[in-house]
């Protein structure tokens, strides 16, 4: 029997729908045609059907034929996918016209390193679900209650080590993604051997000492581009440090009190260019009129709006398409009247 190119299924995809409805019957009974050309997926469908009923086998029957192409040069002969492909295929479907066919492979073979589990663990589920399939996951530090305003866990996960618990809840949302997890603090013993073989890095780690600075300076040995992402309350910061370029350490050496550097930094930098931050100001000076030495105050907004820009970061660097590197960043927030400096 002759399948349609998926071009030719887009087009006519509400009629095959309406189609389906009407006679779901006429479609089991092709399915002892679509023997004569793949015997597997057959062996597939009645599997299903026996186990999980004749919905479920309609329903792999169409997506197989909704991704079978024909080649003009074997006289319409069609080559059967195989079913982890077509679950592929599926997942990411409604990627399409965003993402080409081939982008969309090289984000699943691109290697992404998590260096932290806080603010990473958003990352981590947005970048899965665009597609990143290849995550290695690294943080020592165990889940609390206080993470759960802002960082992606639940109230069972407190007390479990982040890169455990967050491992296995990306893998609840694709079983075939290769995620890798260390229940371990990065340091500077550790640092060079979990960098190498990745080829982007994400810096979430807290600046209790040198050992972030250190990640960046090996990284840029490796060529690898390390992305920084912030939580700002009501607005998310990302800025890239490009391999061999300017590095944060030239905002401070110090680590202790890094984040209200980097906050300050990006206060001086948009009054000195004429575009005030005036709420990131007034923030800022409310933290340190605080008593005692507290974390920064974070919300939940922010760190979906940075594990956002994060993700497009990514795909722009593993496409070969531009963005901005340090000393440059991007700031987004309805705080904002510029989502960009």
């Amino acid at each position: 029997m002759p399948f349609a190119q998926p071009k030719d299924f887009w087009n006519r995809k509400n009629e095959t729908i309406v189609a389906c409805m009407k006679s779901r019957d006429i479609i089991v009974k092709n399915i002892m045609g679509y023997i004569i050309y793949s015997p597997l997926l057959a062996l597939y469908i009645f599997i299903v059907y026996r186990n999980s009923g004749k919905d479920n086998a309609i329903n792999l029957f169409l997506l197989s034929k909704k991704y079978t192409f024909v080649s003009s040069q074997i006289e319409r002969t069609s080559v059967p996918l195989s079913y982890k492909k077509l679950i592929y295929m599926e997942r990411y479907s409604r990627n399409r016209i965003y993402i080409s066919e081939e982008e969309q492979e090289k984000i699943r073979q691109a290697r992404i390193l998590l260096g932290g589990a806080g603010i990473g663990s958003i990352i981590a589920e947005c970048a899965l679900r665009f597609g990143f399939e290849n995550i290695t996951i690294v943080d020592g530090d165990k889940v609390e209650e206080s993470n759960l305003n802002r960082q992606n866990y639940v109230k069972a996960d407190i007390g479990k080590y982040k890169a455990e618990t967050l491992c296995k809840r990306l893998l609840k949302i694709n079983p075939d993604a290769e995620i890798k997890f260390f229940n371990t603090f990065i340091d500077k013993e550790n640092v060079e051997n979990i960098i190498s073989g990745h080829h982007i890095a994400i810096n979430a780690l807290d600046f209790k000492d040198g050992t972030p600075f250190e990640f960046d300076r090996l990284c840029s040995e490796k060529m690898i581009p390390v992305l920084h992402p912030y939580n700002f309350g009501w607005a998310g910061f990302l800025t890239i440090v490009k391999p061999k370029g300017y590095q944060l350490s030239e905002i401070s050496s110090e680590p202790n009190g890094f984040e209200l550097k980097v906050a300050e930094y990006v206060s001086r930098y948009g009054a000195f260019w004429n575009m005030p931050t005036t709420w990131l100001e007034k923030v800022i000076e409310e933290y340190r009129a605080e008593a005692g030495i507290l974390p920064p105050p974070q919300l939940s907004v922010a760190s979906w709006i940075v594990a956002g820009h994060c993700v497009n970061a990514m795909f722009n660097l593993t496409t070969g398409r531009e963005v901005k590197y340090f000393p440059k960043f991007y700031l987004s927030s309805l705080m904002c009247e510029n989502n960009s400096l």
